[in-house]
């Protein structure tokens, strides 16, 4: 994940216009790719449950919370 990031940063960072810190977008990176890919694994894995809608609407309900709760 981290290296993935990085790569991702060093491009952003290379192709931007003015000065953009590397550090903060690859720290941003890893923090949406992990989430991704937690929600991913965690929707993977209900569908073949059969608990695919309840385990979606209870990812949003999480989501909406963390957001408004400062996480």
């Amino acid at each position: 994940m981290n290296t993935i990031a990085r790569t991702i940063a060093q491009r952003l960072a290379a192709g931007a216009t003015g000065r953009i810190d590397e550090e903060y977008i690859r720290y941003g990176l890893e923090v949406f790719l992990g989430a991704f890919f937690q929600i991913s694994i965690i929707l993977l894995l209900a569908w073949p449950l059969g608990i695919f809608r309840q385990t979606l609407a209870i990812v949003c309900a999480a989501a909406l919370y963390r957001r408004y709760a400062g996480g």
